[in-house]
């Protein structure tokens, strides 16, 4: 085998905002050029692991050996789901015994390089971004009776819960593993951090951080590691970081000099808006429409909370109305029309036979505004009573057609409990709709209930000087649904106020001012990758 090698990273990344219970990464092989039904899950022989949290955010890396124990050489590929508004910031392959980063390319570039350096059996690895914040990483060659090591590393914030903010990490592989070694890391934590999930990992105070660290022979994960950490003791924090600037950082990886090391300023803040601004809806929903999605990508997904959440809805917010279903996979089945009174134990009872298969299109939901109107319907013996939302089940995995629907005349819930789930469609449904979007996996289900019944209390941005503040994020007006809210950006000035507008249709109600400084900035990198 030649000793030159291309491993590259292509970047399509979309970033921000984290579907907690993501599965164990398993890289499936078979032959090269095999049908990909083929490809069977290799064998863990070791795993480690490296989280590192600060500011609310956390790095996490995992560097995992895949073995082959087979007498053939295999082509594999490793599809890993990222929470919601995860970035990935680092990928690794081991080249000729060494581990090697990859580096960003275009995807079409990438793509072309992988094909051509295959042919030629050299040693190139390729992730790439899929569909919503899915990333596919093929490997190729796997040696016969040899491994693989693959490192694959994320940014994310951590997600609120009833005791605190944690952050989940995948660890229920489902298999012995010859060696494991973890190492958690807070920085700065405040009140100590606590960790579940492998047996005798605790944190122990180290320098300015708690630091939890052990190592595992033969060792067989049950669960997820979960790290809790303590609640924030003011409703508003705030911390600058400075890094290197990235052409401070060329010039000295390349053994240049630079005349004048320049940093770069990046600040977050986590606020806690007041919970009591919020307005009621007065006029219960008489009608409601609900998109079932069935196709095939839904098939394995568990849909029992989902389930579980709607017949709580039925139940509690909608008892009078009557409710529109509407399954669809290619294209949308005929309305099929239930009464919420009782529960509605027949809508229920329709859902449990549902078929999962075919593709999604997207384009040709009925988000309409009346009965009428939808598609399949004469309307003759219905009453033109409106819409007044439509509740959309789906992972948003548009694969025919267009992704957005091609009408939004009534707002839109759109419901999501699946890690593989193409959130930032899904919120983008929603958001043009004047609906919004619930992550199953980020919130419990009061918070819906709760959105489901009152006008959304929303951030309508921040208020700073321009020559001060820049690349914040979130943009625009964003519906609270969780317990924090977080914001992100670039501090350009020593010293800047910024002021975060929260309030309803446009209107500000509420105000929180925070001074950003550049004195005393921390140096982790975390911020600026987020």
């Amino acid at each position: 085998m030649r000793t030159t090698f291309s491993l590259l990273l292509s970047t399509l990344f979309t970033t921000l905002t984290l579907a907690q219970q993501i599965p164990a990464p398993q890289l499936l092989a078979a032959d090269a050029g095999a049908d990909p039904s083929q490809r069977k899950p290799l064998g863990l022989s070791k795993a480690d692991i490296h989280v590192t949290i600060t500011a609310g955010i956390a790095q996490t890396t995992m560097t995992l050996t895949f073995r082959n124990d087979t007498p053939r050489v295999l082509e594999g590929e490793l599809t890993v789901p990222l929470p919601e508004g995860a970035t990935i910031s680092g990928f690794g392959l081991d080249i000729n015994g060494a581990l090697v980063d990859g580096v960003p390319v275009e995807r079409q570039k990438a793509r072309i390089t992988y094909e051509s350096e295959t042919r030629k059996r050299v040693d190139p690895g390729l992730v790439e971004q899929t569909v919503g914040n899915n990333f596919r990483t093929r490997v190729y060659p796997i040696p016969a009776n040899g491994s693989r090591t693959i490192k694959r590393q994320y940014v994310s914030d951590v997600i609120d819960s009833a005791n605190g903010p944690i952050l989940r990490v995948p660890l229920n592989w489902g298999e012995t593993i010859d060696d494991a070694s973890i190492r958690i890391e807070v920085i700065r934590p405040g009140e100590q951090p606590a960790v579940q999930g492998a047996a005798g990992l605790a944190f122990v105070p180290f320098e300015d951080r708690a630091v939890a660290e052990k190592s595992y022979k033969n060792t067989k994960f049950a669960e997820d590691l979960i790290v809790s950490l303590p609640k924030a003791k003011a409703n508003t924090e705030s911390i600058v970081e400075k890094r290197l600037n990235a052409a401070t950082m060329e010039q000295l990886v390349n053994g240049e000099a630079p005349r004048v090391a320049r940093n770069e300023f990046y600040f977050v803040v986590h606020d806690t808006p007041p919970a009591l601004i919020e307005r009621s809806l007065t006029n219960p929903p008489a009608r409601i429409g609900i998109l079932w999605d069935a196709s095939l990508s839904r098939f394995e997904a568990d849909k029992s909370r989902e389930i579980a959440l709607l017949k709580r809805i039925v139940s509690t917010l909608i008892p009078e109305a009557s409710i529109d279903l509407v399954v669809f996979r290619n294209e949308p089945d005929a309305p099929v029309t239930f009464p919420a009174k009782d529960g509605a134990p027949a809508l229920f009872e329709h859902l449990q036979k549902i078929a999962y298969d075919g593709g999604t299109n997207l384009s040709l939901l009925p988000i309409v505004k009346n009965y009428t109107q939808v598609p399949g319907n004469l309307g003759s013996d219905r009453p033109p009573v409106n819409y007044t939302y439509w509740l959309l089940f789906s992972d948003g995995i548009a694969d025919l057609g267009s992704e957005m629907p091609a009408k939004l005349e009534a707002p839109v819930y759109a419901i999501a409990n699946d890690a593989k789930a193409n959130h930032m469609l899904l919120r983008r449904i929603a958001a043009q709709s004047a609906g919004q979007y619930f992550n199953l996996q980020r919130l419990d289900d009061g918070a819906v209930l709760t959105a489901l019944t009152a006008e959304p209390f929303l951030f309508l941005g921040l208020d700073a000087r321009p020559d001060q503040i820049a690349d914040v994020y979130p943009r625009g007006a964003q519906p609270i649904t969780g317990a924090r809210l977080t914001v992100t950006g670039k501090l350009l000035a020593p010293q800047a106020t910024v002021t975060l507008k929260y309030g309803h249709a446009g209107i500000v109600t509420h105000k929180v001012d925070v001074t950003l400084k550049q004195d005393g900035a921390i140096d982790t990198g975390l911020i600026s990758r987020f």
